[in-house]
């Protein structure tokens, strides 16, 4: 029987092999992506492994072929259902070899050591081919942990250079702070002389501004350092947000780059109150018109709108100025962020003043949005809870 069953398997090779290519194709798009003459070698080595089991009761050629598929189907991708089908496929067609062309007394044994081949093969195939992946899984977790611990190295070690570089903005805003309040308080009182010099007096009015204007960057400086350290203080008083922005108004008309500049506010219905940190939010709006006026050319208009919907006070502050960039509407909130270099040069800046105002605004859990197109101006949106909607 075995002699017979050697020669009719050996004798219909090129008819199994060719049915198990176009079967192999049928299973899935995994297979069909592999080149014909692959999966025909595949076949071949199939088969010469399965009749030295089936024959001879030798199993090192089929666990030969299986570490050497397991490796291969691994690697390309497969899954464990596709090659334990190509097996019963392979199977299948050996079967109905049998059944067509063995003697009628001879099936039954012919077709029980194919079966016996093929559950064998099937076994050993998915033990090894589960393992593989297993200790696939297992590599890749230890390099990913490793990975993880290196990203919270890494992580602790910003979180430390931030704190010291938040520490030294803070010593260093403090010293900077004492020498600019006396150039800045006698500047004021030179300037106040009525025998003084004009030509003096203008000179002294730019050290008053330039000086101001250094003191609110450092004052900018300090707040959002207080704020990443979370050691900012913010007082909670009812505020009439009418006064707050006339106020910031006048303030922002004292200084040179508000000349021949129109700046209108235009209140829509009732106000409510607000509880907020009026100094704080003071500066919010005046960091808003400087930096409106800032990027606005000279003769151009800046709006405020303030009005009061569902339980939110907002403000919006719209210029005519050179307006933003779609790209860079994400990240001008960002820290030190600032726009192209012919911009920055033409208009300064230190990219700190929308960080500052976005971080406040949040700290009253409130929100600010922008919305702008270049050469025609930008329009930024606070909006801020009113007093009855925080209770």
């Amino acid at each position: 029987m075995l002699t017979r069953l050697d020669e009719l398997l050996h004798r219909q090779s090129d008819t199994i092999l060719r049915q198990y290519v176009a079967a192999l194709q049928r299973i899935s798009e995994t297979y069909r992506r592999r080149p014909e003459y692959e999966l025909r070698q595949t076949g071949k080595a199939a088969f010469d492994a399965s009749l030295s089991f089936i024959l001879r009761g030798t199993p090192g050629p089929i666990n030969r072929f299986i570490d050497d598929i397991v490796q291969k189907r691994s690697d390309a991708g497969f899954k464990l259902e596709e090659v334990q089908e190509a097996f019963q496929m392979f199977r299948d067609i050996v079967r109905h070899i049998i059944v067509e062309h063995m003697p009628h007394e001879d099936i039954n044994a012919a077709l029980e050591m194919v079966d016996q081949c093929t559950n064998y093969a099937i076994r050993q195939f998915s033990g090894k081919f589960i393992s593989r992946q297993e200790n696939e899984m297992r590599t890749v977790n230890i390099i990913l942990s490793a990975a993880l611990e290196d990203l919270k190295r890494e992580r602790a070690n910003v979180l430390a250079a931030n704190k010291l570089k938040d520490q030294f903005l803070a010593n260093v805003s403090h010293e900077l702070k004492t020498p600019l309040t006396g150039i800045i308080g006698f500047s004021k009182i030179l300037i106040g002389m009525e025998n003084g010099d004009p030509k003096t007096k203008d000179k002294l009015r730019v050290i008053n501004e330039q000086g101001r204007a250094l003191l609110r960057m450092i004052n900018t400086l300090l707040l959002i350092s207080e704020i990443n350290a979370g050691a900012i203080q913010i007082s909670r008083d009812a505020v009439d947000f009418r006064d707050l922005v006339d106020l910031a108004i006048q303030n922002i008309k004292k200084l040179k780059v508000a000349e021949n500049h129109p700046i209108t506010m235009e209140i829509r219905g009732d106000v409510p109150v607000i509880i907020c940190d009026s100094e704080k939010m003071m500066e919010v709006v005046y960091e808003l018109l400087l930096n409106s006026l800032k990027f606005s050319e000279s003769g151009a208009e800046v709006q405020l709108r303030l009005h009061h919907n569902n339980g939110r006070l907002i403000l919006t502050v719209v210029d005519e100025g050179v307006g933003i960039n779609t790209e860079d509407l994400n990240h001008i909130f960002s820290a030190f962020y600032q726009l192209d270099g012919s911009i920055t040069r033409k208009y300064g800046g230190n990219g700190l003043g929308l960080t500052m105002i976005k971080k406040v605004i949040e700290l009253h859990n409130g929100s600010i949005s922008v919305t702008s197109n270049p050469g025609k101006g930008s329009t930024f949106t606070v909006t801020i809870p009113s007093a009855q909607a925080s209770n």
